[in-house]
């Protein structure tokens, strides 16, 4: 039984404790970073990630929440998750562009 490894960067928030955070995933999970976030049920949020090379910046309503320098091993390539830990996510729009 092959299984193919996913390199990904997914943003994570957890309910038992109010933040978010920016989850490297290669062998195992390594949080980049995590910031104090109060979420609030049944409210929306708009979050965006910019990554320019080796930094990633995560907002939530057009505010900086994470910014960080991924310089062990960053993800060039691969993919974009988001996960929640206790609840549900729901999401209206979900887009991937190149920034110009």
């Amino acid at each position: 039984n092959d299984q193919t490894k996913v390199n990904q960067t997914k943003i994570k928030q957890t309910k038992s404790e109010p933040k978010i955070q920016l989850i490297k995933r290669l062998d195992q999970d390594k949080v980049l970073q995590e910031s104090p976030f109060n979420w609030q049920y049944n409210e929306k949020y708009s979050l965006s990630v910019r990554v320019m090379n080796q930094t990633i910046q995560c907002f939530i309503n057009s505010t900086l929440i994470i910014d960080v320098q991924d310089d062990e091993a960053p993800l060039l390539h691969g993919a974009m998750g988001l996960g929640v830990t206790q609840g549900h996510l729901r999401c209206n729009v979900l887009s991937i562009r190149p920034l110009v």
